[in-house]
């Protein structure tokens, strides 16, 4: 099965972090989670991030380890 993803994500000088993802298999299940990030990280976004990606932002808000979980039973064993 075919599963088609976006993401988005903040480009830094010393890393890349994720900010979103989101998933859509063929049989039409969706996967979406925004990342739980600290604070400072929402400081170093510029402001085409801020007023793009941040400013429609609904959540759900999740940590990193659950996003990992879900993403592997939302797209089984052999994606």
């Amino acid at each position: 099965m075919n599963i088609f993803f976006d993401t988005e994500f903040l480009d830094l000088p010393e890393h890349v972090i994720m900010l979103s993802i989101g998933l859509v298999r063929e049989d039409g299940a969706k996967y979406y989670a925004e990342v739980k990030l600290p604070d400072e990280v929402h400081a170093l976004a510029n402001n085409w991030v801020k007023e793009n990606v941040y400013s429609v932002f609904t959540g759900p808000v999740k940590d990193v380890d659950t996003i990992k979980m879900e993403l592997i039973e939302f797209c089984g064993p052999n994606p």
